[in-house]
């Protein structure tokens, strides 16, 4: 089944960097030592390819003259980080990360509805959560909004909302990944709490 979660699983093995004509032969040549570390790792269980491949993501981010690139090498960091259990550095490391970000970027409300969520400051949570979701009502014609916002009220604990959100889109748009989701709920909110724990170690459960 696929599901459409834009933010956890998606590029947790395979990388950031798939264009790679938009960048140098040394750039395109670190990266794909990258992903090689990564293959390694998933084969032998051995942690020192993640921690060569976090040192070859420092060198990427002094590559990075952009926000948007160095934000992209950033993230890989810490889906590496989650990788290996290193939650906490991973967390904090998307903090960084997120600065580099508009202030209405969605990615970076949604990243601090998620950390006020974890310091157990709920109205705090919600207000980034909140703005994150109006963000996504902007233009609801487009299923990636649709999707995000489905996301983001499932993990500020609106399902019966998120339920709704998928519903509705689905009156207008014959859209079959929509409609797995839809019937595949309560498996989506697990994929989207397991991967937040495997990212992150953030739990939804708490």
């Amino acid at each position: 089944m696929k599901y459409i979660l834009s933010l956890f699983i998606v590029v947790l093995f395979y990388g950031c960097f798939n264009a790679k004509r938009q960048y140098p032969d040394n750039f395109n040549a670190y990266n794909d030592s990258i992903d090689i570390c990564i293959e390694r790792f998933q084969q032998e269980r051995d942690t020192s390819f993640i921690i060569k491949a976090i040192g070859y993501c420092d060198v990427l981010e002094e590559m990075q003259s952009d926000r948007k690139g160095r934000f992209a090498v950033i993230q890989k960091k810490c889906q590496l980080f989650g990788l290996i259990g290193e939650f906490r550095k991973a967390f904090l490391l998307q903090g960084k990360a997120v600065e580099l970000l508009d202030d209405n970027d969605v990615r970076r409300l949604e990243f601090y509805g998620l950390k006020y969520k974890c310091e157990g400051d709920t109205a705090k949570s919600s207000l980034y959560f909140n703005k994150a979701v109006a963000e996504c009502d902007k233009d609801l014609s487009v299923r990636d909004n649709v999707t995000k916002k489905v996301e983001l009220l499932i993990m500020s604990g609106k399902k019966d909302e998120a339920k709704y959100t998928l519903r509705e889109y689905l009156k207008n748009h014959n859209d079959e990944d929509v409609r797995i989701m839809l019937d595949n709920f309560q498996l989506l909110c697990e994929e989207i709490s397991e991967g937040l724990l495997l990212l992150y170690g953030v739990n939804l459960q708490k």
